[in-house]
């Protein structure tokens, strides 16, 4: 599989990158040379390989999620910070904004 300048184009969009056609090339490069080594990975036999996906035998630890009540003075303090409030809720600004 050969990455083309079309979809470097189009990742550079999705990414919100703004390529010069040298660097273009440069990136369809780099990536056809990734997917050239991934490629000779796939042919490698592996059936008596045993899956590893975890080396040092760590495990998550969880623990449950309990709301607590905030005392009142505690609550009322807080609220004084907030700069905007929409209701009873606290407003922030948008992060992500659709063009």
């Amino acid at each position: 599989m050969s990455i083309t300048n079309k979809q470097i184009r189009s990742i550079a969009s999705l990414a919100k990158l703004h390529l010069s056609s040298e660097a273009e090339e440069k990136y369809k490069d780099e990536l056809n040379t990734v997917l050239e080594y991934f490629s000779s990975l796939a042919q490698i036999d592996t059936t008596h390989i045993e899956p590893t996906n975890q080396l040092t035998g760590l495990q998550n630890i969880f623990r449950e999620d309990i709301v607590e009540q905030c005392p009142e003075r505690t609550h009322q303090r807080l609220l004084k910070e907030v700069s905007l409030m929409k209701g009873r809720y606290i407003a922030v600004p948008k992060i992500f904004i659709k063009e």
